[in-house]
């Protein structure tokens, strides 16, 4: 095997290397958004709950 190739397989494999680790990133920033949404809508559910049940209260 040339040098030309081992220096061309070498640099293959940093790419996927690099490119996995950015799909890894990507993924997990993408977890970490549906988590937050799930979050923020539990959020908004818990306090929509409490105005109704306040408003509720109110009228009995």
């Amino acid at each position: 095997m040339n040098k030309l190739m081992q220096q061309y397989l070498i640099l293959r494999a940093w790419i996927q290397d690099k490119h996995e680790d950015e799909t890894g990133a990507e993924t997990i920033e993408i977890i970490l958004g549906v988590l937050a949404a799930v979050v923020l809508a539990a959020l908004v559910w818990a306090g929509i709950n409490t105005f109704a049940t306040n408003k509720v209260g109110e009228l009995g």
